[in-house]
């Protein structure tokens, strides 16, 4: 899945540590409201090694609102030398995953940023990329379901993309992008965009996809499609001109589990069950928890 992206990635659950030779992102989803957009951006500012070009520390976190709105100003001005900013977001990705990926750790060991106390504060699909977006908590952008009957209630005109265009930057979206929301609409602040259908069954094949506001049904592997859409956008005039922001996600490694063929016997280690996964008695637990299935090997994104 990584490698086909052409990236050298490490991804703890909701956390992105993305390595290329011209760029650096850290991604840092964790509660800390009293850090400001400016002062994220100051402290973003560190000397790289000398093969990245280009580095940046983001914390994508829950700031309040009315501070987000000083992020333009913050970031405006700093052409040419504004960074560019790669986020990359696996779909269910189990943290111990890691293990097979020896040469991404060993660069980014050296190079990189592990967050070991990092965490998300929604660990759900759809909020947790509301959060992304916006650097607030579910309860306050209101993107509380997967089923899509709250995608609406998220601010689009406040969502770093949004920033970051009015701030100058190209804007690009490549693979998932929220749930529930129509393949047939496009993505508001992004100025190029490839994102697919939100049918799970049809995740890796065969979907429908809205590229750049064309509906059509791409039969290519979904990975190494993103990989064609996201290294033609960084290679075009588009991207050379301006700094740009290219949010990328992948179905992998979501259920179905369909990888690709080359990498279908990659040996990954067991997955080791603790106590509240196994627990029987549910009679405490939300509705949702007291009707999942008990074999949590068996859950869907397991």
């Amino acid at each position: 899945m990584f490698a086909a992206l052409g990236f050298h990635v490490v991804t703890y659950a909701m956390i992105t540590i993305i390595f290329l030779p011209h760029v650096m992102c850290l991604l840092a989803f964790a509660p800390l409201e009293k850090l400001q957009p400016r002062t994220l951006l100051a402290r973003a500012r560190w000397r790289a090694p000398r093969m990245v070009s280009v580095a940046l520390v983001l914390a994508i976190t829950p700031i309040v609102p009315q501070n987000l709105s000083e992020a333009p100003a913050a970031l405006a001005g700093r052409s040419p030398g504004s960074p560019n900013v790669l986020v990359i977001v696996t779909d269910d990705q189990r943290a111990d995953t890691m293990a097979p990926l020896h040469e991404t750790k060993r660069l980014l060991g050296k190079r990189g940023v592990r967050f070991t106390n990092a965490y998300t504060t929604t660990p759900a699909c759809c909020p947790a990329r509301a959060s992304i977006f916006s650097g607030l908590y579910a309860h306050n952008h209101g993107v509380r379901t997967n089923d899509g009957r709250t995608t609406d209630n998220l601010d689009h005109a406040s969502t770093l993309q949004a920033y970051l265009q009015e701030a100058g930057y190209t804007t690009a979206l490549y693979g998932k992008y929220l749930n529930g929301y129509s393949v047939t609409r496009n993505p508001p602040y992004f100025d190029r965009w490839a994102f697919f259908s939100d049918v799970a069954s049809r995740y890796y094949r065969d979907n429908q996809w809205n590229i750049n506001g064309n509906v059509r049904t791409v039969g290519r592997y979904s990975t190494r499609f993103i990989q064609k859409k996201v290294l033609g956008f960084i290679g075009s005039p588009a991207a050379q001109e301006r700094p740009w922001l290219t949010y990328v996600t992948t179905a992998a490694p979501h259920a179905p589990f369909s990888p690709e063929i080359r990498y279908k016997t990659t040996r990954v280690r067991p997955f080791r069950l603790d106590p509240a996964m196994t627990e029987r008695d549910r009679s405490d637990k939300p509705v949702y928890v007291r009707g999942q299935e008990r074999d949590p090997s068996r859950q869907e994104g397991l």
